[in-house]
């Protein structure tokens, strides 16, 4: 009778889960860090039934866990853990929650005391948002772990409506519920925080005080707030190779390793040694990061790499803040029963790589490497060589089994590009009769007006009578076309005009080239005889301040797309520029009118 009353009440607490309100949350996975004994394993306690169980295969230690991950993360609310036989000592494990996905553990509720067989221990998480819950085992256990059912349930809680906002501190970007305006709810608000390139997510405050440290966070309490979002700047090279540093290790040894290297003709410092000795597979091993090398945006070297092959696979990443691109690779081959250096360089197919000759087993592969020309200053690339790796074509070198040891990350940190100043001289011309081009001349119409740029399209021979066009003394840009004038944007005038409408004139400041918008006073601006200009209606976005040069027919953009202050440059009334203020008038200064007595 005693057996079918524990049974009855057994069978009546799983009724009563299953008529909770709060919803029962999917779990997707289950691990232990103890074996599992026979075939009882950890999905056993996910899988609704409970007449099946998990079975350890050994009694627990203290530090053993038993962890199980949400199918997405939650506000976790009750926990309940269904036991077969096999008890746990007085407070001796505890159940807890990650918050937040940040790795901080938080404990639900009491230490469980003294579990006994048939047993169901409630613990409530108290909403804290998650997706991993774990049974921590904090002393030794005389008996092994049997465990029947692991449940999680979403936190109910009644929420007032209530008005929640958030903004971001430099450095990055935020969303409420994937957007940007605030929230007015009773349901969850979903908040994400998005650090920028060479900055990372810190904490989430309200008033001034930390509520969070994971940049995806959920409000679920009443009244209005506005979050806000903190980011740190990364300050040295060590914070941003922290940041990108993504290996993963699988257990392969290997015994090729890097003996020198160099950027160019520049030898890489700091290279990490080769230390023999024991390692997984009773190898050697070699891994780390150089000293840092700058390098400019759009920058294109060689990475000259001497190895000692045996026995090892090669490939190439570049890595930075947004992610890893393979640039190399991977190459295999030597993991034959007859493997050798031979073996490896003989399957590097790539026109682009040169492989030396082969001396005792060395021999130096280079590779070229490009840096992204969008790359800011500070920013930080590593190109990782990686060697040892597991020769299956179906696996990615960089996500899985990258030997222990079996890397040298070199470190590039990228400098400020100088701006090269263009000493060739620029002009523009309209004359109403046909001008043939001197030699040495280069000649260019605007055929298109982009975000931020124009399009210069170079031609040869005889400019059109009534034809506004650019010349320019330096080298010539772009392939000379057959052009047809009517696409040309540009207007001019053959006699000093006053213009009414907005445009932007040809001009240089601080040494860069391009279209500046013209100063107007009381709506109008002069226009010099026979020189051309670039109309407002002509351009994408009219409140722009400048706008540099595209070269139609070449496949680099030299583009500039900064805003320029005002000019302070004087005019007279008759639109001749001046140096200097010598004489009483009327003149134009800084595109305004100025009575000087």
């Amino acid at each position: 009778m005693k057996r079918f009353t524990f049974f009855l009440a057994f069978v009546m607490s799983m009724l009563s889960f299953t008529n909770a309100k709060a919803d029962k949350l999917q779990i997707r996975l289950a691990e232990s860090t103890i074996y599992a004994y026979q075939t009882y394993s950890t999905g056993n306690v996910f899988d609704g039934k409970y007449d099946t169980k998990f079975w350890s295969n050994g009694n627990p230690q203290a530090g053993y866990t038993f962890t199980v991950y949400l199918s997405s993360s939650a506000n976790v609310g009750d926990i309940k853990l269904y036991f077969d036989n096999g008890d746990l000592p007085a407070d001796g494990a505890v159940i807890e929650v990650d918050e937040n996905n940040s790795g901080n553990w938080i404990q639900a509720g009491e230490p469980l005391n003294g579990v006994q067989a048939n047993d169901v221990v409630t613990r409530n998480a108290g909403g804290v948002y998650t997706k991993k819950i774990r049974l921590r085992f904090t002393q030794a256990s005389a008996y092994r772990f049997r465990l029947l059912e692991f449940e999680v349930y979403e936190y109910e809680v009644a929420i007032q409506e209530r008005t929640i906002s958030a903004v971001a501190g430099e450095g990055g970007s935020v969303t409420i519920n994937g957007g940007s305006e605030a929230v007015t709810s009773t349901e969850e608000i979903q908040l994400v925080a998005a650090p920028d390139y060479g900055y990372k997510f810190v904490c989430w405050t309200v008033g001034g005080e930390e509520v969070s440290t994971s940049a995806e966070y959920t409000d679920n309490t009443d009244g209005d707030k506005e979050y806000v979002a903190v980011f740190k700047k990364f300050e040295d090279t060590d914070e941003w190779y922290a940041a990108i540093d993504k290996p993963t290790f699988g257990k392969t040894g290997n015994t090729t390793f890097i003996k020198s290297a160099t950027v160019g003709d520049v030898a890489v410092e700091n290279i990490p040694e080769y230390i023999a000795g024991n390692d997984v597979m009773g190898v050697g091993k070699q891994s780390g990061v150089t000293t840092a090398i700058e390098v400019t945006p759009g920058a294109e070297f060689n990475l000259n790499l001497t190895y000692h092959l045996n026995w090892g696979d090669l490939a190439i990443y570049q890595i930075d803040n947004d992610g890893a691109t393979k640039e190399y690779g991977y190459y295999f081959g030597s993991w034959t029963s007859d493997g050798s250096t031979a073996t490896v360089i003989e399957n590097i197919a790539n026109e682009n790589i040169s492989v030396s000759d082969i001396v005792d087993g060395v021999c130096t592969v280079t590779y070229p490497i490009s840096i992204n020309e969008n790359h800011n200053s500070g920013d930080v690339i590593v190109v990782r060589a990686i060697t040892g790796v597991t020769n299956d074509a179906t696996n990615s070198a960089f996500e899985k089994n990258i030997a222990k040891g079996g890397y040298v990350d070199f470190l590039f940190v990228v400098a400020e590009k100088e701006p090269v100043e263009d000493t060739s001289e620029w002009a523009t011309i309209y004359f109403s009769y046909p001008v043939a081009l001197p030699e040495g001349v280069n000649a260019y119409i605007v055929t298109t007006v982009g975000d931020g740029y124009a399009t210069l399209t170079r031609f040869e021979g005889v400019i059109p009578a009534e034809t506004a066009v650019i010349l320019n003394n330096g080298e010539p840009k772009g392939e000379a076309v057959d052009v047809d004038f009517s696409t040309n944007l540009l207007k001019g005038t053959t006699v000093d005009t006053y213009i009414d409408e907005e445009a932007y004139v040809l001009s240089k400041v601080d040494g860069v080239v391009g279209f500046y918008k013209a100063e107007m006073t009381d709506g109008i601006w002069l226009n010099n005889a026979s020189k051309a200009y670039l109309p407002a209606s002509a351009v994408l976005n009219k409140s722009a301040a400048f706008y540099g040069f595209d070269w139609d027919g070449t496949t680099g953009i030299e583009q500039i797309t900064e805003n320029r202050e005002q000019s302070t440059a004087i005019y007279d009334l008759t639109g001749r520029r001046v140096e200097a203020i010598t004489v009483p008038g009327i003149y134009i200064v800084g595109g305004k009118k100025v009575l000087v007595k």
